[in-house]
C-alpha cells in the first residue's frame, strides 16, 4: 500500500475520472471535487509529516492498537502543529471548495478572512469536528454566521492531511491483521467503503486517511452484528458492487468486488464511484422506516 508519486497519482485520478464520468456523466462534478481534495490531502501530508513532533513515539504507540479497541489518534491525540501550518492547510482546502462550490463563496470568504485573526483555533476545530457534540464547531459557525455543516466539513477536510501523515509514519510498522474493528485503526473514522481484493480477501478503506485493513463483510462495521440473518445483501451491476444493510442498527456499507472490475480504478475514488449505492440504501432504509411506522 505504498504511495505513488504525485504526478502519477494525478494522472491515474484524472484518467479514472474521465472513464467514470463517461459511464455516468452525473458523477463528474463530484468526482472532480473529490479528486482535488484527495490530491491536496496527499500533497500536504508529506510536509505535515516532517513537522510532527516525536514521530518515533507515535510509531511506538501504534503497537498498542494491535488487537485493541482504541485507534491511534485516540491514544496519541491529534499532533500539535504550529498555527501557521493549520491555517495554510485550511486556506488550501477553502480554495478547492471555492473552485467547485461557487454558491458557497460568501460563507467561504468569511471563513477565509477569519484565518488572519488569532481567535480561530483550527486544531481545536478539527478535534471538535470528530466528536458527537461538536460544540466548538457550532461556536465558530455562529460567530462567523455560516452553516455548521460547512464548518464541520472544512474542519474534517483540513485534518485529512494530518491523518494521512500519521498513516505514512506507521504504515508497515503495525500489524493491521490484529485490528478487528469497523472503524479506522489510525484516525478512528467509520467508513462505508470496502473492497474484495483478488486473492487477498476483504478490506475496509478509510475515507479520511486512506488506511486499509482486513474485515469480514458479513459483520456490521458499525455495531458489530454477526447474525447473517440480520444483514441484507444487494448485488448491483452484475455483482461488481455489493450493498450490505444491517437490520440491527440500520447502517449500511458498500463493497467493490475487484475480481469483477475490468478496469483499474483508484480505490480512493470508490466512495464517489458507488454513490448510487448510497441512494439505494437510503431508499431501502426509508421504506423500512415508513413500514415500521405504519
Amino acid at each position: 500500500m505504498c504511495d505513488i508519486g504525485m504526478e502519477k497519482k494525478f494522472e491515474l485520478l484524472l484518467n479514472a475520472v474521465e472513464r467514470l464520468s463517461s459511464e455516468d456523466p452525473n458523477l463528474e462534478p463530484s468526482l472532480l471535487f473529490y479528486a482535488d481534495l484527495l490530491l491536496l490531502r496527499d500533497e500536504l501530508s508529506g510536509s505535515v509529516r516532517e513537522k510532527i513532533e516525536n514521530p518515533d513515539k507515535i510509531v511506538e504507540k501504534s503497537k498498542e492498537i494491535e488487537g485493541g479497541e482504541k485507534p491511534l489518534t485516540e491514544i496519541t491525540g491529534i499532533p500539535t502543529l504550529d498555527q501557521a501550518t493549520w491555517r495554510n492547510i485550511m486556506a488550501e482546502v477553502i480554495e478547492v471548495v471555492l473552485k467547485h462550490r461557487k454558491g458557497l463563496s460568501t460563507e467561504l470568504e468569511k471563513v477565509k478572512e477569519s484565518l488572519d485573526g488569532e481567535d480561530l483555533d483550527i486544531r481545536k476545530l478539527a478535534e471538535s469536528s470528530l466528536t458527537e457534540e461538536p460544540n466548538y464547531v457550532k461556536e465558530v459557525a455562529s460567530k462567523l454566521d455560516v452553516e455548521v455543516d460547512l464548518i464541520q466539513a472544512l474542519a474534517l477536510w483540513t485534518v485529512q492531511p494530518v491523518f494521512k501523515a500519521i498513516r505514512l509514519l506507521v504504515e508497515g510498522k503495525m500489524d493491521v491483521n490484529k485490528w478487528h474493528n469497523g472503524f479506522c485503526p489510525i484516525c478512528g473514522s467509520y467508513t462505508r467503503t470496502g473492497y474484495i481484493a483478488r486473492d487477498r480477501g476483504q478490506f475496509l478503506k478509510c475515507e479520511m486517511c486512506g488506511m486499509e485493513w482486513p474485515f469480514q463483510m458479513l459483520t456490521c462495521p458499525f455495531c458489530g452484528n454477526e447474525d447473517k440473518r440480520m444483514i441484507e445483501i444487494h448485488q448491483v451491476d452484475g455483482g461488481r458492487f455489493r450493498l450490505y444493510i444491517c437490520r440491527v442498527c440500520s447502517n449500511y456499507w458498500k463493497v467493490v468486488d475487484e475480481e469483477l472490475v475490468e478496469e483499474s480504478i483508484p480505490r480512493d475514488l470508490y466512495p464517489v464511484w458507488t454513490f448510487k449505492l448510497d441512494e439505494m440504501a437510503e431508499e431501502i432504509l426509508s421504506e423500512a422506516q415508513e413500514s415500521k411506522e405504519d
